[in-house]
């Protein structure tokens, strides 16, 4: 009688430990989400919505959501099917989602960024979620470690205010990872929801899901002990299928265009490659503790624990999703020549979640003899953790590298307060800091009109000779260059000619490879008897002047129409 007594009252005793460590990490993991969510009201507040300009990759995302943003607005499923598809570099979840966005709230750079704020604060829930469902009584203090580096992170602070798509990409394979079954769960609908997400990772962009699918190809592998024909099953299939066939359907219209931008994408920019070397693969190592980690000493503290658990950690293994698309995501951004900060993000966010993974088996491994109330000291380290963290992040969101600014789009903004919706404007811009798609975009969001009508091929708004080198135009005599310059202005019915051009042009062979052919093409704008200047002014800070020419015509019309109103 004495032993069962003793033996129900362990088991008793058990179950309340079991409830009491249950309810802790509940009540930590509503804590730390609620307080990300404070984090990322507070980044709208004071950054992405008092926030400056977006870069030319994010106005090129913005232009994208104006056009599905007018498409929705105005039920217009023809140019909704055009602007869609026509979206061969990045596919078109971001700009559905953005322009979506934009319907709900107004077009904006405010509005834009939502998406990334979302996804920073559904990040941070994610890695919370992905280390306190481990059994470890230590994986509180995992996943406060991973939480208070993503939230810290400078790098991931400047991107949550950003339109750009490495957070969200980072969110949707945290999501895949997420939902894969624990536990040997070998049951093929348990698969769906991975591989449902992974296609949307394809539809959002190229490069991270091919990286994540091969990361997760390589996974399943090591789960079938590198057995091809164990591995060969419905749950692979589901897995890896849906996001093919996703893939499929998306390249069967305009096939020949999306392949032909899709590798345009892949190999581009070769100009800014770095030379394979010591240089090249010492790049990121080290720019990552500086501008990922809030103090680089962390980045050594996770390096080094890394180092010493290799030999013991099974989070260290194939068999761990984290650690393989960990892997194939550096090793990818690593080989690749073209380097750039963000190309890494994906994978320094893994690397957090690991860092929380490896920290919370560590002390498993350390204190299990350890007769403590696991809880009560989790929470502690929580605290902790918590406490400069918290203090960290609030002072960051103030600073004002979160901020993109870009005081040279003024030019730009000058030119729309004198365009009207009726024009047919051709612009040569022939400036290097003005990005091209910001023109679409606040000519679309300010007119509620699209640039190009796919009805009627009216065009209401163009850019003139983008891109255009200067041999290619001097190699034309005069005659034949004023001949092609009436062509085009002619055969788009222009009523108003547009020149932004630098009053110091740059020497640069850069610029006369890309702009040179347009300032020379610019030029000949007075020469046409046709069209007079009506607007001129100088932007000293930006090195620019803007000049307006008016189709002769048209302006005596106008002026006849005024001069009848006058009694």
């Amino acid at each position: 009688m004495g032993d069962a007594h003793k033996m129900d009252t362990n088991i008793s005793s058990g179950f309340k430990d079991r409830d009491r460590g249950s309810f802790s990490r509940l009540a930590l993991g509503c804590f730390l989400g609620l307080w990300t969510l404070v984090l990322t009201v507070w980044l709208y507040w004071y950054s992405a919505r008092n926030g400056g300009l977006p870069e030319w990759d994010g106005f090129e995302r913005v232009a994208s959501a104006a056009r599905i943003w007018y498409d929705l607005r105005h039920f217009d499923f023809a140019h909704f099917w055009l602007h869609t598809n026509g979206q061969a570099v990045w596919p078109f979840l971001h700009s559905w989602i953005t322009g979506a966005l934009f319907v709900l709230f107004g077009p904006s750079f405010a509005t834009a960024a939502l998406l990334s704020l979302f996804a920073y604060w559904g990040a941070a829930c994610l890695i919370v979620w992905l280390l306190l469902r481990e059994q470890s009584p230590f994986a509180p203090v995992g996943a406060a470690a991973s939480w208070g580096l993503f939230t810290t992170s400078p790098l991931v602070l400047q991107n949550s205010v950003t339109i750009m798509t490495e957070l969200f990409g980072l969110f949707l394979v945290l999501a895949i990872i997420a939902c894969l079954p624990r536990e040997k769960d070998e049951r093929p609908a348990r698969f769906v929801p991975s591989g449902i997400l992974l296609a949307l990772l394809f539809l959002f962009k190229y490069n991270f899901a091919g990286l994540t699918w091969a990361a997760l190809l390589i996974h399943r592998l090591a789960v079938a002990r590198y057995s091809f024909w164990k591995a060969v099953n419905r749950s692979n299939a589901i897995l890896f299928g849906i996001p093919i066939l996703c893939l499929a359907l998306w390249f069967i219209p305009d096939t020949a265009h999306k392949w032909k931008n899709f590798w345009g994408f892949a190999f581009n920019n070769p100009q800014v490659y770095m030379p394979f070397g010591l240089e090249s693969l010492m790049y990121y190592p080290q720019r990552i503790p500086g501008i990922y980690y809030a103090l680089p000493c962390l980045f050594t503290a996770s390096v080094t624990l890394m180092l010493i658990e290799s030999p013991l950690s099974k989070k260290l293994r194939l068999i761990n999703p984290v650690f393989t698309c960990f892997l194939v995501h550096f090793l990818a951004a690593e080989i690749h020549p073209m380097k750039m900060d963000r190309f890494q993000f994906i994978a320094v966010g893994l690397f957090f979640v690991l860092s929380g993974q490896v920290l919370e088996e560590t002390l498993s491994r350390i204190f299990s003899a350890v007769r403590v109330p696991t809880h009560v000291a989790a929470w502690a380290g929580c605290l902790l953790i918590l406490l400069p963290a918290a203090g960290y992040t609030a002072d960051r969101c103030h600073e004002p590298q979160i901020r993109q600014e870009n005081p040279y789009i003024t030019p730009l903004q000058a030119i729309m307060d004198r365009v009207d919706r009726s024009d047919r404007t051709a612009l040569f811009l022939a400036y290097d800091s003005i990005p091209p798609p910001s023109v679409f975009y606040y000519y679309i969001t300010r007119f509620d009109q699209l640039e190009y009508d796919v009805r009627t091929g009216e065009h209401r708004w163009f850019l003139t000779f983008l891109f255009r080198t200067r041999e290619s135009v001097m190699s034309l005599t005069p005659g034949e260059r004023i001949q092609e310059l009436r062509r085009v202005l002619d055969s788009r019915k222009t009523t108003q000619v547009v020149i932004v051009e630098c009053i110091e042009p740059l020497s640069g062979p850069a610029y006369d490879q890309a702009y040179g052919g347009v300032a020379e093409m610019a030029k000949l704008v007075p020469l046409l008897d046709e069209y007079e200047l009506t607007y001129e002014e100088e932007f000293p800070w930006t090195h620019t002047r803007v000049r307006v020419f008016t189709l002769r015509k048209l302006s005596i019309s106008c002026l006849q129409v005024k001069t009848k109103d006058v009694p």
